[in-house]
């Protein structure tokens, strides 16, 4: 319930802003690299291994970092 009002809260928070995504240029190993630094302890206890492979794009994306985070937030809580 607390993660539903976390996402109701920050969709709120981008439809006031109305001025478009904070975005970035980041390399997608990096974004990759963050995500698996935050959740691989969150994970594990549903019984979901976060690993990486050497494969990831290489290059530069535009990104949200917030929302690439909440994104593999919502993944991960929806493996419960």
């Amino acid at each position: 319930m607390s993660r539903l009002t976390e996402d109701l809260l920050t969709l709120a928070a981008w439809n006031r802003a109305n001025t478009g995504s904070t975005c970035s240029v980041s390399a997608p190993k990096e974004l990759l690299r963050d995500a698996l630094e935050s959740f691989r302890e969150v994970a594990r206890p549903y019984g979901v291994e976060l690993a990486m492979e050497n494969s990831a794009p290489d290059g530069h994306v535009k990104a949200d970092r917030e929302a690439i985070h909440q994104i593999f937030s919502n993944l991960i809580e929806r493996t419960r």
